[in-house]
């Protein structure tokens, strides 16, 4: 699928579509796509480190709540 769209871009950022040959890209186009592919991958990297980190804190939220830990051993208890 090929979507046009305008953008609001900086002059460094024209300059650097502009020289896309100098970083080894055979167009602008070719050089969007690979820093849009970086970008996701970035983001997608950073949206599983969030997940990691929120899951750390609520695992050590559980272990520090009284009342969850007293759950927990009743249930392990019926299940002996």
């Amino acid at each position: 699928m090929q979507l046009s769209a305008n953008f609001i871009v900086s002059k460094e950022e024209i300059n650097l579509l502009q020289n896309h040959s100098l970083f080894g890209f055979e167009s602008a186009d070719e050089l969007f796509s690979y820093a849009l592919n970086l970008l996701r991958t970035e983001i997608e990297e950073r949206k599983k480190q969030q997940i990691i980190d929120s899951a750390a804190l609520y695992a050590e939220l559980y272990q520090e709540d009284e009342k969850a830990n007293e759950w927990i051993d009743s249930s392990n208890q019926d299940w002996k």
